[in-house]
């Protein structure tokens, strides 16, 4: 079952930190595979949000250069703060 689009990155978060957490452990050849299309996936993803890995050079907080990016793709419809 796919994720609903409303929280399809709160439900993948966890399950994307939990493979960052074991990114360079001893894997069998269909993970090892799965965890190579991850990556590529990850590096798509950051392609088209106009984050270039190439062009990263380290000498910035990384999670402040993606808020940069990101930030201006914030839309206000957050059902975090909503109760029930």
């Amino acid at each position: 079952m796919s994720n609903m689009s409303y929280c399809r990155f709160r439900n993948t978060l966890s399950d994307f930190e939990d493979c960052a957490d074991h990114i360079t452990d001893a894997l069998g050849k269909d993970e090892h595979k799965a965890r190579h299309k991850l990556v590529m996936s990850a590096i798509i993803m950051l392609e088209e949000i106009g984050i270039s890995i190439q062009e990263y050079d380290g000498s910035h907080n990384l999670g402040m250069f993606v808020d940069s990016v990101l930030g201006e793709r914030i839309v206000d419809n957050d059902d975090d703060d909503e109760e029930n």
